[in-house]
Order: C-alpha cells, then structure tokens, then sequence
C-alpha cells in the first residue's frame, strides 16, 4: 500500500489530489498532505480535477455541472490577493498560476 512505502524525498512537491473530501477543515487526507509537505520542506499542491463523471463527482462540486462547446476559450487559473493563507496565516502573492484550454470538439466530429 502507498502508505506503507518511504515517502519520495526527492520530489519537487507533496501531491494532495481532492477527489472527495473537498473541504479544508475535517479533511485526515489534506492534514496529512500538509505534515508531509512540512516534513520533507516541499510545497503542497493541490489538484483539484475539473470533470465530471466520476464517483465522487455532483454538480455542487463542479459549477454548471459540466463542460460544453459554448465553454470553449483559454482560462487562468489565478491566486486573487488576501484570498489564500498558509497555515500560519500569512497571504499568499496574488499570481497566475497557469492556463489552460478547453476545446470540445462538435458533437460527432472524428477526434483525430
């Protein structure tokens, strides 16, 4: 099991991928995300995916419920200032943190 094997100390970041507890207080798997990070001196990054259909997945989670043609554009996903904290309190730079696109294609278009 993943939990029984060293941690990669040689990583460049802690990975916490939210699948279903999507909260940040009572949350053991985010809590442990963050002593691990602690601990091997890492950032944490949390993913967060943005599809529908699996297990977990409701549209109070997914806004809109789900991705359409009309939704095809370049997004970025940024930190806003005074809106993320660490975990002594301190406010995280508002930044970019990278882009994205979505292209859907028609509906029975071949994907080549």
């Amino acid at each position: 099991m993943p939990q029984d094997r060293p941690a990669m100390a040689a990583g460049t970041y802690v990975v916490y991928w939210m699948t279903a507890s999507r909260r940040t207080r009572w949350n053991f798997a985010l809590q442990r995300a963050i002593g691990w990070a602690r601990e091997l001196k890492r950032p944490l990054l949390i993913v967060e995916v943005l599809v529908c259909g699996g297990r977990w997945d409701s549209d109070r989670h997914h806004p809109g419920g789900s991705w359409d043609r009309i939704d095809n554009a370049m997004y970025s996903v940024q930190v806003l200032a005074n809106q993320v904290r660490d975990t002594s309190g301190h406010t995280v730079q508002p930044k970019e943190l990278g882009q994205f696109t979505v292209s859907i294609p028609l509906a029975g278009a071949a994907n080549l």
